[in-house]
């Protein structure tokens, strides 16, 4: 087969989106098929794209409201490869609405398909329940990363998957005491920033100081950053350092999206979960008996009084029970498995 996709975040940028697609498209690529992502994230220097499939990445002049006129252009004047494809598969509904939409009513041999990743913003607006509703109308197939997308945007979904680790250890280093590692992107919905509140507020009643390593790009960089204290060292790397080792040098995982909980499942590091919102509570909850897996607070008081209890010495059992449920979950999830679960997708219609 062959097969585009279209998605605005990508590698070298880090986030559940940019990773789950590059580990799909390497997983198909294995399988035989010939896949492209089409992309306006930027390259960086000194990252060179894996050969295993093509990357497009495309920019055009961000001056509203033009810009989707730009997009939509752009992609005219690639038509004829789009033609040529069995499927085009859009990784959320702003990809497909902002770039492509015209050439869905002049191109119909390919198979559409669309994953929803996630959601825009907390609580839910009605202008992206209609686009998204639209968007699913037009598609051949239609994925969701978790069962509560269905759930608040009533849209169909045709099969849903979670994912699987997408860093792999190498276990050449031992876990740094008291380190929480956080890596994906610096953005309010993520609650990142209301952690690290819970996690100074934390610092400020212990005897050790901890650290927290932030690996990403964001918004919140500064706002993170400006919450260090005598108890609290705040570091931040950029998302092209080895993720591998913060992963491996960390005790403690913060994870606000499934790849980097299931890579802390990997790594057999605590996974420390803040689900504040409503959504992200049913986002979690989407993994089958995830309280036994990872340590969640579901309100700030909450996580404040969880962190307390996993600094203390005497819970190395429970560290062990948690990570040993995680480890057993994580061994039946795998790539190889997504994509051949996306291929027979594509070829039912």
């Amino acid at each position: 087969m062959t097969i585009f996709f279209f998605t605005h975040r990508f590698l070298p940028d880090i986030g559940g989106i940019e990773l789950s697609v590059h580990h799909l498209a390497s997983a198909l690529s294995t399988l035989g098929h010939d896949v492209t992502v089409v992309t306006q994230s930027r390259d960086r220097e000194g990252w060179q794209d894996t050969p295993a499939y093509r990357v497009i990445r495309f920019h055009v002049p961000q001056r509203r409201p033009w810009t989707r006129f730009r997009c939509w252009f752009w992609m005219w004047r690639h038509r004829k490869d789009f033609a040529r494809a069995d499927v085009l598969h859009f990784h959320d509904f702003t990809t497909f609405i902002n770039w492509f939409l015209p050439l869905r009513f002049v191109l119909l041999k390919p198979t559409y398909a669309i994953t929803y990743h996630g959601f825009e913003g907390w609580p839910i607006r009605t202008a992206h329940k209609i686009l998204r509703r639209f968007t699913s109308w037009l598609m051949h197939v239609r994925l969701g990363v978790g069962d509560y997308i269905a759930k608040y945007y009533g849209h169909k979904i045709d099969s849903y998957y979670l994912g699987a680790p997408v860093h792999r250890s190498t276990n050449e280093h031992t876990p740094i005491h008291r380190r929480f590692a956080y890596i994906g992107r610096l953005e309010r919905d993520t609650e990142i920033l209301p952690f690290v509140r819970c996690l100074r507020d934390v610092a400020a009643t212990v005897e050790e100081p901890l650290s927290l390593r932030l690996v990403g790009n964001g918004s919140l960089l500064q706002a993170l950053l400006a919450l260090r204290s005598e108890k609290l060292e705040i570091s931040h790397v950029p998302a092209t350092n080895s993720v591998e080792e913060e992963l491996q040098t960390a005790a403690f995982v913060v994870c606000t999206g499934f790849l980097a909980l299931f890579d802390a499942f990997h790594f057999k590091r605590p996974a420390v979960i803040p689900a504040f919102s409503e959504i992200k509570k049913q986002y979690f909850k989407s993994i089958p008996a995830i309280e036994h897996m990872a340590f969640i607070g579901y309100e700030e008081e909450g996580m404040v009084q969880l962190l307390s209890r996993l600094l203390r010495e005497d819970e190395a059992d429970s560290y062990n029970y948690v990570v040993d449920k995680a480890e057993k979950f994580i061994s039946r999830l795998s790539w190889k498995s997504i994509a051949l679960q996306h291929l027979a997708l594509y070829t039912e219609r």
